[in-house]
């Protein structure tokens, strides 16, 4: 009896230890949702990361859906729609885009070539387009490189299957010529998950954390890997040991948690980011998880200390957070006022602002956005249908029958703040009767019912 006790009372101190450090004043922002613009309806967000001015930078990967683009998009503070900063639609030697890195204002999208085994980059300096550098046929990108991460000296840590699943280094401080060859002696050790002959299996994510000194062989180096169906290699790995002008040294670690969240399914990419505290942010992506967690990590154990608030969260859900759907990667403002998460299924970023944030409006109230009674209601051969809303947002305007069929898409699409009308035309085979027009928002629901008597 006083083991079964004792045993309680420890879980108990445990589990408040592990709360009291969980930050609580991540808010949901609806009115800061980022769109894609109506004309980027093949953008599928896949790898998402933050500059020093606090961009947000999306990349769009034909790794997700043969019918998506290759494609580099980026959103300032307070933007609700994505600019496309590059297609990469047209550039034959493109196979898919793998990763995404900004260092400073600097970006770095790394490629899959069409040609065999081969990768490149691309990097921006200080965001612009114009200045565009294309490191190709350099020693170190003769095989797939899939997600890298840049220290503040410029060094790319970046994952491949070549002798792996493992991590490789590329120098972009210009020490070494050409600039972007990979470092030797590289590190022989494999992902403790093994080997895998297929690539289904690998590497899709590499987080470090943007502040830390990377000469100091104790700064960690986080990967996170799928699992093949039915397999569980899937993880989140810490690498230390090595430094970024000689990685042989690194060794990894799968890191390990109470709840065992950080053992993935065989979703891609189950992204990561590591704040200014060191705080491990990891996106659970499949359908038991939808959450995006922070986590403490000690050597190879994680304790989650932080959460943003999900209304979907297959863990905890919270009635007041994100409907994310299958939350692909998250990035935090340098300032960790701001989190982002970009959403492959609702083709989206969703915003969370941290504590007193005075720059950013209140949150939306459900009262602020309005579906407007229809005119004339009953009707008989069209109506008149309006609506308001605070902010930029995804609008669906949906028609269905009462017993909840749906019946026509009156319109969907990205809608700016304001008011906005449509009418309605009842095609002739519409038989009389009720039915129900439900516009959905990032901000919420509404429903109304109109009566077609003919």
């Amino acid at each position: 009896m006083k083991k079964h006790t004792f045993f309680l009372l420890a879980v108990l101190i445990f589990t408040c230890s592990s709360l009291s450090g969980r930050g609580t004043n991540w808010v949901y922002r609806p009115d800061m949702t980022i769109f894609f613009h109506e004309m980027d309806s093949l953008a599928n967000p896949f790898l998402c990361d933050v500059d020093s001015a606090g961009n947000i930078w999306v990349l769009s990967s034909t790794s997700t859906s043969l019918n998506a683009h290759n494609a580099l998009y980026k959103a300032e503070p307070g933007d609700t729609v994505f600019t496309l900063f590059e297609d990469y639609s047209s550039i034959t030697d493109i196979h898919s885009t793998r990763g995404l890195a900004a260092v400073n204002e600097d970006v770095f999208v790394a490629f899959r070539s069409t040609t065999t085994d081969i990768s490149f980059v691309y990097e921006y300096p200080e965001g612009n387009p114009a200045a565009k550098i294309e490191y190709k046929g350099i020693p170190g990108f003769g095989t797939y490189v899939y997600g890298i991460s840049v220290t503040k000296d410029r060094y790319m840590y970046g994952g491949i299957i070549y002798q792996g699943p493992r991590i490789r280094l590329w120098d972009f401080s210009g020490a070494s010529d050409p600039v972007g060859l990979y470092v030797s002696p590289e590190t022989t050790e494999r992902d403790p998950g093994g080997p895998t002959g297929t690539g289904e299996d690998a590497i899709r994510d590499v987080a470090i954390q943007k502040d830390l000194d990377y000469s100091d062989s104790n700064s960690p180096v986080y990967t996170s890997r799928n699992s093949l169906p039915g397999g569980n290699q899937g993880g989140v790995t810490v690498w230390t040991g090595g430094v970024q002008t000689d990685p042989s040294g690194y060794t990894p670690q799968a890191l390990e948690d109470a709840d065992s969240f950080l053992k993935w399914t065989s979703y891609v990419p189950n992204g990561l980011f590591v704040d200014h505290e060191g705080v491990l942010w990891a996106t659970g992506t499949d359908s038991t998880r939808r959450w995006v967690k922070g986590f403490q990590v000690d050597g190879s154990w994680a304790t989650q200390v932080d959460e943003l608030p999900s209304a979907t969260s297959g863990d905890i859900a919270d009635a007041e957070g994100a409907p994310l759907n299958v939350p692909e990667d998250v990035a935090i403002s340098p300032d960790k006022k701001f989190a982002y998460v970009i959403d492959l299924a609702h083709k989206c970023c969703y915003v969370f602002s941290n504590g007193d944030v005075s720059s950013v409006r209140e949150p939306v109230k459900a009262e602020s956005f309005l579906l407007n009674p229809a005119y004339p209601n009953p009707f008989n051969a069209s109506t008149q249908l309006s609506y308001q809303i605070p902010a930029a947002s995804h609008v669906d305007l949906t028609l269905y029958s009462v017993d909840g069929k749906p019946v026509k898409t009156l319109y969907s699409g990205w809608t700016q703040a304001g008011t906005h009308s449509l009418r309605f035309d009842a095609p002739e085979h519409m038989p009389s009767g009720l039915y129900l027009v439900m516009m959905k928002t990032s901000f919420g629901q509404q429903v109304q019912k109109i009566a077609l008597m003919k």
